[in-house]
């Protein structure tokens, strides 16, 4: 009852009294809600469920996946459910976690679909980006003897194209879109539900000051922002596709695995899915030509590593094996892409066709630092409730914490890769160049495992704060502004 009639005079006095109000406030730091409440405040319930759908319709309309699932037919239920949950999953937490990294994959993807557009565009029907993302997303499959046995990569598609192993595969824009799950009433809700919660919260900070919005509303208009992005770059990706494009190989062969070479050992698993791709690429080529009397011609990459950089890594990475199967992902989305393996019949979940990064290096230091640059952003976002009531001062030092490591780390990507770029300008061979080479590759190896594993905690502790900040709410928090309920939306 006491706790009651404290809100009722906390509300009161913020109509009547603002700057009285904030003294309460002081004294009190945080409100009880009643359990019935006018109808212009807000209740914890409420913000939840705001939230709740909005990053819902962000991960389901914008973290769209290659193809999961192996093709038709399915024996089980589970056979096609089971690994489209577990693709689904695998970007929800990547996109709560680190936003920024799912928007570099999607600009990676969408640079392999445009390439593949152009290289093919007077091919077939000609194809349009929406192809090149069908490729992308490992949806041409290779069949023998009406079973399906390889998905194609775009080397493999390519090669088999060149010694006619396969016939080019007629398929339509629409025939493609229309293995997806989107449709214009998808559109148009993610649209005004978004929409709807970053004008509400705007409004919010205009009429009631910028601690009106809750540390969950902030996190999800963060978010809310990017998906944005993601989702006028994933435009022309199907969403949700699960059956890919038949591609019948008309030259009996058969692929055996070979012996995995040697690795590099900054890299091992993804340099291992390279080296592997190389390997059954050599295979098939050899094979095709010994009985068309053609020239394979075999791609080449190869990796240059001072003798300080293998060092240093080899002595680094044994150490962190776990930090360093999460900073895997990274790396296949900025730098070393992931190839399709042996006998697999769908693409890796990070897998795009974007090979610019082993013949532009600049291509490579561009997305780390547009991983950086974006996740400063998101990081320095939430620099605008420094100073929320929290229960303790414990809560508010971890807070302080948390925000200032996810801008700081990205931060500092972004700057140590400008530095290394702008190294590149100095006089070739020259001591400075060379010493300023191998310091920026030493730090940022460095960064990249321990600050990895700092920034994905400080995320963490920022969305258990942000669901639990809905317990102390103060009385900015519970206001609303009454002509934003007048728009459609969940929650």
């Amino acid at each position: 009852m006491l706790s009651l009639r404290l809100t009722g005079v906390l509300v009161l006095a913020s109509r009547l009294h603002p700057a009285s109000c904030s003294t309460l406030l002081s004294e009190s730091n945080t409100i009880v809600l009643p359990r019935s409440t006018n109808e212009d405040l807000r209740t914890p319930a409420q913000i939840f469920l705001n939230c709740f759908f909005t990053l819902l319709l962000c991960i389901w309309f914008c973290g769209r996946p290659n193809i999961p699932v192996k093709p038709p037919p399915h024996k089980t239920w589970y056979e096609s459910w089971l690994p489209a949950l577990g693709a689904r999953i695998r970007i929800t937490i990547w996109l709560l976690l680190s936003p920024q990294l799912i928007l570099v994959w999607a600009v990676r993807q969408w640079r392999g679909a445009t390439s593949l557009k152009h290289t093919y565009a007077n091919q077939g029907p000609g194809w349009t980006r929406v192809h090149g993302f069908m490729m992308n997303m490992g949806g041409f499959v290779l069949y023998k003897d009406g079973r399906p046995i390889q998905a194609l990569s775009r080397k493999r598609f390519a090669s088999l194209l060149r010694v006619a192993a396969i016939e080019f595969p007629w398929v339509t824009e629409e025939e493609i879109t229309d293995r997806g799950k989107s449709s214009w009433a998808l559109v148009l809700l993610f649209a005004v539900q978004t929409g709807w919660f970053v004008v509400q919260c705007i409004a919010r900070l205009v009429k009631h000051g910028r601690f009106a919005v809750t540390l969950l509303e902030l996190e999800t208009w963060a978010i809310v922002v990017v998906s944005w992005v993601i989702a006028g770059v994933f435009w022309e990706k199907p969403l949700d596709a699960r059956v890919p494009i038949r591609v019948d190989l008309k030259i009996e062969m058969e692929i055996s695995k070979d012996e995995t070479p040697d690795v590099a050992p900054f890299f091992p698993s993804t340099w291992r899915d390279s080296n592997r791709e190389e390997t059954i690429q050599k295979k098939v080529l050899s094979r095709i030509a010994e009985e068309y009397g053609l020239d394979p011609e075999p791609p080449r990459r190869k990796l240059h590593l001072s003798t300080f950089q293998t060092i240093a890594a080899t002595l680094i990475f044994p150490f962190v094996w776990p930090i360093a199967r999460i900073y895997m992902d990274h790396l296949a989305i900025t730098c070393y892409p992931k190839s399709i393996n042996l006998r697999a019949l769908t693409a890796p979940t990070f897998y795009h066709t974007d090979e610019k990064t082993f013949a532009d290096l600049g291509w490579q230091r561009g997305s780390e630092m547009l991983l950086g640059f974006v996740g400063a952003l998101i990081g320095g976002a939430h620099f605008v409730l420094w100073g929320s009531t929290f229960p303790n001062h414990s809560w508010d030092l971890l807070w302080r914490f948390s925000i200032f490591s996810t801008t700081a780390v990205p931060g500092l990507f972004f700057i140590l890769h400008l530095l290394d770029a702008l190294a590149d300008r100095l006089p070739p061979f020259s001591l400075i160049r060379r010493f300023s080479q191998d310091f920026f590759a030493f730090a940022l190896a460095i960064l990249g495992v321990l600050g990895h594993l700092v920034y994905a905690a400080a995320r963490v502790i920022i969305l258990v704060q942000a669901l639990v900040s809905l317990t102390f709410l103060t009385i900015p928090n519970i206001q609303t502004v009454e002509w934003t309920g007048y728009i459609p939306h969940l929650g």
